[in-house]
């Protein structure tokens, strides 16, 4: 980083003989500063430095300076004017004479650690331009009484510790950017006037320990997408306003702390079926909790994690009890602890003597209801059912139990095959509490050909017979891909039941081209004549002229003049009509709606196994 000297010795000599000289001279530094390794902007009010063509922000010249920031986007250095792309660390850094508004210019990319801390005279709302990709740890802490609603633009990615900490006049909404990955330490904490729900973008992975404590007025649900990893202690503890909370799926523990408070929270908490570990004092004092689901991974419950909510059921899928600290549940004497498949006559949980005073009952299931289907139904041959998004509807007749729903995998699922031969729909079993209930996933040849496609029959029809295959890897048929003259070609030399043979009946389909056995077998048995002199032009995609023609000789087909179709752009002098005709008559293709044919129009892959499933019937 390159620095510049502000001025020359002549004139620091020159100032010091003025006050000398004249003792009643007031000097004012921020006119005249006496710094080496820094260089002031035009007007003489801020510190910066230059590197590779960008300006980074250092400070005020004059450390007294009261009033408003108003931040540069340029300054001209050296006859250029350079972008402010950056305010440095510890730059404005307890300025206690800034006042009023602060206005950071579009051009910056960064703002430094602790840039602005405890400047806690600046008011009106903090504007964050788009643009800026960090904000570093205790950038605006202490800023109390900045206020509104506080935007995070869609170019940061990440918020570093204690960012935003305590800048408890924020009184408005709080939306955070869209590509943010780390919320960082305490980045929030103490942000207790921030209002209305909160929204945490799909992208964040990291979630650091204190990020939104205490932030008491954030209000409504409160979803925790399922990218992320991590909640770090005591992350929400504090915030009494959220009223219901999802985990996301990826959780495997479940901090100390971590919702430490939640005071709002109510009704029925179902913990991911990832999590291993709840740590100390987790749900503590979330009074209004009634029901816990506990998922079959959890092997340990820390000291007072569930102490504070009058839980009418705590539900445990675990096969093995989890490992308990000290006074993990409050008010256990009214609390039924419920395990399916446990035996009614088996009252106590005692693998741990935390778990004695509950009342311990089997789950009586009523019946079963699978409200949502797993997001993935179809399937190809080789792949493993998936079970995400799929919701499960229990109805208990437990007293204080009544109807909850869990997810899908948390159920005992059966009867997916995915090596049958057997395309189409399957029915698969759902086991859950001694009672069953089932849903519907489709076995499909390809991925691109779900059950219900409009060509699914006839594609599956011709595949199974060895007429065509799967592109590139078999996966994909390409349904709506132009078949070109070659593939037509392959495809009827096998529905037809010919052998192929290699030959020269074309100058454009060499002998080490891939489809010329098929081609020059098709020559041979008279189903192609080529275009134009010795050519056949493999590539060209073919028409529906051409196909009729094709499929018409390769089928011997003959028309049926009973049953004659005129189409206003097929004329009988046209040189395709009587193989036109000797399809529509047969019932193997129609026209369209406004009396075309379409002669010249191209045919899909999907398109051709209608023509060659129904004419392989006749």
């Amino acid at each position: 980083m390159k620095k510049i000297k502000l001025m020359p010795m002549v004139l620091v000599f020159v100032l010091l003989l003025s006050v000398i000289l004249s003792p009643g001279l007031e000097v004012f530094a921020y006119t005249y500063t006496i710094s080496y390794g820094t260089q002031t902007t035009s007007d003489g009010m801020f510190d910066y430095s230059v590197s590779n063509g960008e300006v980074t922000i250092e400070g005020l010249v004059n450390s007294h300076y009261s009033g408003p920031l108003n931040l540069p986007s340029k300054v001209r250095h050296e006859g250029k004017w350079l972008p402010v792309t950056e305010i440095d660390s510890f730059a404005f850094s307890e300025c206690k004479g800034l006042t009023g508004s602060l206005t950071i210019p579009k051009s910056v990319k960064v703002i430094g650690s602790y840039a602005f801390k405890d400047c806690s005279s600046f008011t009106g709302t903090l504007t964050i331009p788009y643009g800026v990709q960090t904000i570093g740890d205790v950038a605006f802490a202490g800023c109390s009484s900045l206020s509104g609603s506080l935007t995070i633009p869609n170019s940061v990615t990440t918020i570093g510790e204690r960012a935003f900490s305590e800048c408890s006049a924020f009184a408005g909404s709080l939306k955070l950017s869209n590509k943010l990955l780390n919320i960082g330490d305490s980045a929030f904490k103490g942000c207790s006037s921030l209002t209305g729900s909160l929204a945490i973008p799909s992208s964040v992975v990291n979630i650091g320990s204190y990020a939104f404590k205490n932030c008491s007025s954030l209000t409504g649900p409160l979803i925790i997408p399922d990218n992320v990893v991590s909640i770090g202690n005591d992350a929400f503890s504090g915030c009494s306003g959220f009223t219901s909370l999802i985990l996301p799926k990826k959780i495997k523990n479940l901090s100390s702390w971590v919702f430490y408070g939640c005071s709002g929270l109510s009704g029925t908490l179902t913990i991911p079926s990832g999590v291993q570990s709840i740590g100390d004092y987790a749900f503590y004092n979330c009074i209004k909790l009634k029901v816990v689901h506990l998922p079959e991974k959890l092997n340990s419950i820390g000291s007072q994690a569930f102490n504070g909510p009058r839980l009418s059921t705590v539900i445990s899928w675990a096969k093995v009890a989890p490992s308990l600290d000290y006074n993990v549940f409050s008010y256990e004497e009214n609390t039924n602890l419920i395990t399916p498949n446990t035996p009614a006559s088996d009252t106590s949980y005692r693998s741990n003597a935390e778990w004695l005073s509950f009342r311990r009952q089997a789950l009586n299931v009523s019946s079963l209801k699978v409200t949502k289907s797993p997001t993935k139904i179809h399937y190809i041959n080789g792949e493993n059912l998936n079970l995400t998004g799929g919701q499960l509807l229990v109805n208990a007749s437990n007293p204080g139990v009544g109807s909850f729903t869990i997810p899908l995998s948390n159920a005992e699922v059966n009867g997916f095959n995915s090596n049958s031969k057997v395309y189409g729909p399957q029915t698969i079993t759902v086991e859950y509490g001694g009672a069953t209930t089932s849903f519907k996933v489709y076995l499909n040849i390809f991925k691109d050909v779900p059950y219900g496609h409009d060509f699914y029959s006839t594609i599956r029809n011709i595949v199974s017979k060895g007429v065509m295959r799967g592109k590139g890897d078999g996966q994909y048929f390409g349904p709506a891909d132009k078949l070109t003259r070659a593939e037509a070609s392959v495809a009827l030399i096998r529905a037809a039941g010919l052998e192929p043979a290699r030959g020269s009946a074309f100058s454009d389909v060499p002998r080490n081209h891939w489809a010329n056995a098929y081609i020059n077998a098709a020559a041979k048995a008279g189903i192609v004549n080529g275009k134009g002199p010795g050519r056949f032009a493999p590539n060209d995609n073919i028409t529906r002229a051409e196909l009729a023609v094709m499929v018409s000789r390769a089928f011997k087909l003959q028309k049926d003049s009973s049953n004659v179709t005129k189409f206003r752009d097929v004329p009988s002098n046209y040189w395709a009509y009587n193989f036109i005709q000797n399809l529509t008559s047969n019932g193997i293709v129609g026209g369209y709606p406004d009396g075309r044919f379409g002669p010249d129009d191209p045919v899909t892959r999907g398109q051709f196994t209608v023509f060659v499933s129904k004419s392989m019937n006749k």
